[in-house]
């Protein structure tokens, strides 16, 4: 009997042996998938989500489903226990743990490699769901064209054409675009031809749109700060003081070094 988590694993997302590259204006799609899913969920994003891989069925309901079932066979004749009083030694343990597992023997053998494997599997879907809501949030950013998306020929070019907020129209967008890092696109030319191409992304909309989510770590510069009102000035000028700052999840973390002297005027007034 073949158990599939026994077996190579393929990765969720399609495998690459490099990130593709373009100029720094830009991100490749998974990258962009990767800041979003830090800003949008913080310490709960691990990184791993893009490497999760594709383990549609848990090992236990694959067991349920292959579990050998009970024989017909006639029970075993009772133990004389006045010929052998101690007949229950020669058991194995699980029989007398459990005499219900006599029929599944499977079970007993397999108990803690299915618990091990279980486990996995359950982290590997929490993975996926994390993953599920950054997509989610970036292709309604990519439908209303607040973030603006550009697509490569997979075989390279400095070229990149822009994608319409249309494009993004299309059902079960993490199987049909984030999983391939682009798709198959069509060109209407005489004839129409088909690409396949990469999603890259430009960065300078991408981070305009992850600075308003709750994990983004943001920097602030002195002529921001003059902006601030009385309060929040005297709050961040408290904070660089005792040379301490809040991170992007509102932790407190070591201040970067600030030694301007006009910062420091703009922070006292």
């Amino acid at each position: 009997m073949s158990w599939s988590f026994l077996q190579p694993q393929k990765r969720y997302l399609r495998d690459l042996p490099e990130m593709p590259k373009c100029a720094s204006t830009h991100v490749f799609l998974w990258e962009a998938l990767n800041l979003c899913g830090q800003a949008l969920l913080g310490e709960d994003w691990t990184g791993d989500e893009l490497n999760a891989i594709s383990w549609p069925t848990s090992p236990i309901t694959e067991r349920e489903a292959q579990k050998r079932k009970p024989t017909s066979a006639p029970p075993p004749p009772p133990i004389n226990r006045r010929v052998n009083p101690d007949a229950n030694q020669s058991l194995p343990p699980w029989m007398l743990e459990n005499p219900q597992q006599q029929q599944h023997v499977l079970d007993w053998k397999l108990h803690s490699l299915f618990e091990h494997h279980q486990a996995r599997w359950e982290a590997n879907q929490a993975a996926i769901r994390r993953m599920q809501q950054a997509v989610d949030w970036l292709h309604k950013k990519f439908r209303d064209g607040e973030i603006a998306t550009f697509s490569r020929f997979e075989t390279g070019g400095l070229d990149l054409l822009p994608l319409e907020p249309s494009d993004w129209f299309v059902e079960n967008v993490l199987d049909n675009r984030f999983r391939q890092g682009g798709y198959k696109r069509i060109f209407l030319s005489k004839p129409a031809t088909a690409h396949d191409v990469f999603i890259f992304v430009n960065k300078a909309s991408l981070e305009r749109e992850i600075s308003t989510l709750p994990h983004t770590s943001l920097s602030i510069s002195g002529t921001d700060i003059s902006n601030l009102s009385p309060y929040l000035r005297f709050a961040v000028a408290f904070a660089l003081r005792h040379g301490r700052e809040l991170d992007g999840w509102g932790k407190p973390s070591v201040a970067k070094q600030c030694s301007s002297s006009e910062h420091s005027a703009q922070l006292a007034a």
